[in-house]
């Protein structure tokens, strides 16, 4: 997109945060964004897609990157449980890949993206970064 950039900013252990500049107007806008900070929230997810607890809980955690082995040992059951609640949450929610249950995780209301945000930077010509900029 025209006068929209971004920037990779590597840390060690950790996912890299990213710098986004955007002209508006006859100011620069400024933000980074933590993706750490970006996580469902598995009450949202139930209630958004009508999931029980443990199919938001696997939505979620699928969501941040984790396989289906690290679930099934982390909530205490058995792998086969954690398959069956995944087949059950691509079911309510009309999907039928776990890629696109996790995209739609990712970019619905469930994702706190604006509530972690950190305000806008001010930019050069005194306007402030519309929101999602």
């Amino acid at each position: 997109a025209q006068g929209l950039s971004a920037l990779a900013i590597p840390r060690p252990g950790r996912l890299p945060l990213t710098l986004r500049l955007a002209w508006q107007g006859d100011g620069l806008c400024a933000a980074v964004v933590d993706p750490e900070a970006c996580r469902p929230v598995p009450a949202l997810l139930q209630a958004l897609f009508g999931l029980t607890d443990a199919e938001a809980r696997v939505v979620a955690g699928l969501a941040e990157g984790r396989s289906t082995d690290e679930l099934a040992r982390d909530h205490g059951v058995q792998l086969n449980t954690v398959q069956r609640q995944l087949k059950e949450a691509l079911q309510k929610t009309g999907l039928r890949r776990q890629t696109q249950l996790v995209s739609l995780a990712l970019r619905s209301a469930a994702t706190c993206r604006t509530a972690a945000a950190p305000p806008a930077i001010r930019g050069v010509g005194g306007s402030d970064c519309p929101d999602g900029q």
